[in-house]
């Protein structure tokens, strides 16, 4: 089973231990299945960048089983992606790893919430309202979502450092492997 993910320093190594990797370990226990993950994209990137370096036709050209795209950081406003424009990378991202594999099973991530400095996210919620629209209009697509379930970041002054952005591993050990693993533990045997 081979899960591609298509993001930045959320869905990436940065101060969480490539929670990715944990994520696959967990996945493999109790399955025949062998797990892997390979990660595409960059950090302090966005969806605009990964098309045009060709990170999501490296995603697409190994044809994953799952793909997981979390594009949060196009909500960045130092990025300066409209919103239609999200939108519109979102459908490029969704079809070029469909082109090369029909079967795969797409999954688009909301993930943390961030602590009040991180004042260049403070319309991500608008950004993931988008979503379910590529949902509704896609084939294989669903939505995982651990934004919601992260919950108010200040209850759990632990899972972050000095960085407002990104979560320590403690808090991907709560919030987003648990509820990514849910998400996933049925399409792998």
């Amino acid at each position: 089973m081979l899960i591609a993910t298509i993001g930045a320093s959320l869905s990436m190594d940065r101060n969480a231990n490539n929670w990715t990797a944990l994520l696959a370990a967990g996945l493999r226990v109790g399955k025949q299945s062998a797990v892997q993950v390979a990660n595409f994209g960059m950090q302090g990137t966005a969806s605009n960048y990964w098309i045009s370096a060709g990170w999501v036709e490296r995603a697409a050209v190994i044809r994953p089983d799952i793909c997981l795209i979390d594009s949060t950081c196009d909500a960045n406003t130092s990025q300066n992606i409209s919103l239609a424009q999200a939108l519109a990378n979102l459908y490029a991202m969704v079809d070029a790893v469909q082109a090369k594999n029909a079967a795969v099973k797409i999954f688009l991530l909301t993930m943390n919430h961030m602590l009040p400095a991180a004042t260049q996210f403070t319309s991500v919620t608008s950004y993931y309202a988008q979503l379910p629209t590529v949902k509704a209009n896609r084939s294989n697509v669903d939505i995982i979502d651990c934004y919601t379930a992260w919950g108010d970041p200040s209850l759990h002054p632990s899972e972050y450092g000095s960085d407002p952005i990104h979560p320590l591993l403690a808090g991907n050990l709560r919030v987003t492997i648990p509820i990514i693993s849910a998400a996933l533990a049925g399409l792998i045997s």
